[in-house]
């Protein structure tokens, strides 16, 4: 059926189209060229690719946008400039004042006696404040002169001398120059081969030591020298409080020089800027007797 039918198609005398005469060498060229793309794997041009060139990850890698951060780090630039250490240049405290001004809430040391006294004995400096008007303050607290109030003889605190008592008259604690009982008469403690004055003791070694409250002084009133006294102008005189002299209370009792009269209960307070420490330098709360003095703090 099928050779009738081509048969008849061939045999149409009214068709003029003819079909073209088969092209050999283009078709094999069209095919080859067809076969050489097809047969390349895309695989392939992806590895060639991936060797030929850096991968993605080796991309990041190179110029890591980690350590471009870190190097331009916003926290370290603004720690070059340091908005807080600029303003510390210009500290308050740089600010030049006229001579005499202040600034509210400053302080400085002063003293109202000779500079020279400062560390001596019993003077100290003490403190000068600035005013709210911006001027220093004509109060000089807490600080410790020569003091010689009420007092005719004896030490002023700082090394020196209050006067001397004449006339056979001895200084007593409290700045006094009083009568006393000095001489060969006075020498009724027996020591070795010897006597010694009234109040004193006498050593293993033979030597006369005054008790507790009792200072050693030539019949002037003057201290004995540091090797002590010899014959029998010196006694010993009352020195309560170590020595360091008293003050007396209304009520006729003795307090250590450098403190207040508690006269309700007729004791003694050691001033501000002192403390009570016994004889051997030990401070105390509760000190007994007259084995104690006030002592600067400072």
């Amino acid at each position: 059926m099928t050779r009738r039918l081509f048969a008849a198609l061939v045999l149409v005398p009214a068709c003029s189209w003819e079909l073209p005469s088969p092209d050999l060498a283009r078709d094999v060229a069209a095919r080859d060229a067809l076969d050489a793309t097809v047969d390349v794997p895309a695989r392939d041009v992806f590895d060639a690719g991936a060797r030929d060139t850096a991968a993605p990850r080796d991309v990041f890698d190179a110029p890591d946008a980690f350590d471009v951060v870190d190097v331009r780090d916003a926290a370290d630039v603004r720690d070059a400039p340091d908005v807080r250490d600029v303003a510390d240049v210009a500290d308050a405290r740089d600010v030049v004042l006229p001579d005499g001004a202040c600034l509210p809430a400053m302080t400085r040391a002063c003293y109202t006696g000779n500079p020279d006294d400062v560390g001596v004995g019993y003077c100290r400096a003490g403190t000068q404040s600035c005013a709210p008007s911006g001027t220093w303050a004509t109060r000089c607290d807490a600080e410790i002169r020569r003091d010689c109030t009420n007092r005719m003889c004896g030490t002023d605190g700082c090394e020196g001398s209050c006067g001397e008592c004449s006339g056979g008259r001895a200084c007593d604690p409290t700045g006094a120059c009083v009568v006393t009982v000095c001489g060969g008469a006075n020498f009724t403690v027996p020591c070795g081969v010897g006597r010694c004055p009234a109040n004193s003791g006498c050593t293993a070694d033979g030597r006369c030591v005054c008790g507790t409250g009792y200072q050693a002084r030539v019949c002037s009133g003057d201290r004995c020298p540091p090797e002590g006294c010899t014959g029998f102008d010196w006694w010993c005189a009352p020195a309560p409080f170590c020595g360091g002299g008293a003050i007396l209370c209304p009520g006729s009792y003795l307090c250590p020089r450098w403190s207040l009269c508690d006269t309700t209960n007729r004791a003694c307070l050691c001033m501000p800027g002192f403390t009570a420490t016994r004889c051997d330098g030990v401070p105390c709360s509760a000190c007994p007797g007259t084995a104690y003095e006030c002592t600067p703090t400072r």
